[in-house]
């Protein structure tokens, strides 16, 4: 709503002398797909305009959106509000991070310059798997580094 959108706006700005004078960034937490439309994140974000405010995109690559939308579309804009992107979905139910599902995000990061970080984060009970996930991303990553170059991966 407006309403809220003005009262973040608000808090933000009350934080902002405390983030340019530290050089920190805040990372506000914004999902892909959304359940919403994602302009309102954008056009909150071109409105607020505050230096070390950035987007974290949590990335879940198993909702069903995702699979049938394109990442161009999912994503838009928010690339130029990124400051850090995280896979998210729940390993315990049998899903695999994937070279399909990564690589199209990467692309887009690439075309914006995009330098922050991009994580992976599964959901596992007592994190049992943590390790082969974590193997499975650095596998995929390995493959995307030699068709992208980028100092980050």
């Amino acid at each position: 709503s407006e309403e809220a959108q003005n009262d973040m706006r608000k808090i933000l700005l009350t934080a902002a002398p405390v983030l340019v004078r530290e050089k920190m960034t805040l990372l506000l937490p914004c999902a892909i797909p959304a359940a919403g439309d994602l302009s309102t994140a954008l056009r909150f974000m071109r409105n607020t305009m505050i230096p070390g405010v950035k987007l974290k995109l949590e990335i879940m690559p198993w909702h069903p959106d995702f699979a049938k939308t394109p990442v161009s579309d999912l994503l838009g804009n928010l690339l130029f509000e990124t400051g850090s992107v995280i896979f998210r979905y729940d390993a315990d139910c049998g899903n695999r991070i994937m070279k399909a599902q990564v690589k199209p995000v990467i692309e887009a990061l690439k075309r914006v310059n995009y330098t922050g970080t991009v994580l992976l984060a599964p959901m596992s009970q007592r994190n049992r798997m943590a390790y082969p996930e974590i193997c499975q991303f650095s596998r995929i990553l390995e493959d995307l580094k030699e068709f992208i170059s980028w100092s980050f991966l």
